[in-house]
């Protein structure tokens, strides 16, 4: 009798280990089923491969551009492998267009627009996405300028995310911080410059 009440929980075991391995999905196929829902529409979206160490823009699932990162850090609470929204770019010194008043301009007088070009773009900065996502961009450092720039970023790297996730925890929300660093200052423009508003964002684990 009791045989058969180890051979029954050991059936049941077995049938609900194999009915969880078969309803959890691998983070693989559930980057590829939401890949797959853009190929519906015409947004570009970005994937952020943290194992990989890179950086793609795609749209309709073809692959439009690649950065690669030189080194990354994680911090907080794991991602979720859905698709995140771009809240804000946030830079020190972000791109900015010369203002023109044309109440002070003279009928005459012509101007033109300015066009804002690459190098206008930051080099360093931060990316929010929704879920109180940060993601930190910065380039390799080149230069003693750039060292110290480096220098200082780490040691707030150390500091300002422990203080972001005692202050989320607080208030029961999960906090994910990024640390990105590229190889050069042009990496980092010209991702800078294709992030667009409410851009896409899925983040695959190491």
């Amino acid at each position: 009798m009791r045989a058969k009440w180890i051979f029954s929980i050991f059936l049941f075991l077995m049938s609900t280990s194999l009915f969880w391995c078969e309803t959890q999905k691998s983070p693989e196929r559930q980057s590829l089923e939401i890949e797959l829902s853009f190929t519906k529409s015409s947004h570009l979206y970005f994937i952020l491969d943290i194992g990989e160490r890179k950086i793609d823009l795609k749209a309709k699932g073809l692959l439009l551009r690649t950065w690669k990162i030189e080194k990354i850090r994680l911090w907080g609470d794991p991602v979720l492998q859905n698709p995140i929204s771009l809240v804000k770019k946030s830079a020190l010194f972000p791109p900015k267009r010369e203002e023109i008043n044309p109440e002070e301009t003279e009928k005459d007088e012509e101007f033109e627009l300015e066009a804002l070009e690459l190098s206008d773009m930051p080099s360093s900065y931060a990316i929010i996405l929704e879920r109180n996502i940060s993601i930190y961009i910065r380039p390799k450092s080149k230069g003693l300028t750039s060292l110290l720039k480096n220098i200082g970023h780490t040691l707030r790297w150390y500091f300002y995310p422990s203080l972001r996730t005692v202050w989320s925890k607080a208030k029961r929300k999960s906090y994910t911080a990024f640390d990105v660093l590229m190889e050069n200052k042009e990496d980092c423009r010209s991702f800078y410059w294709t992030l667009a508003e409410n851009s896409q964002f899925i983040i695959l684990p190491p």
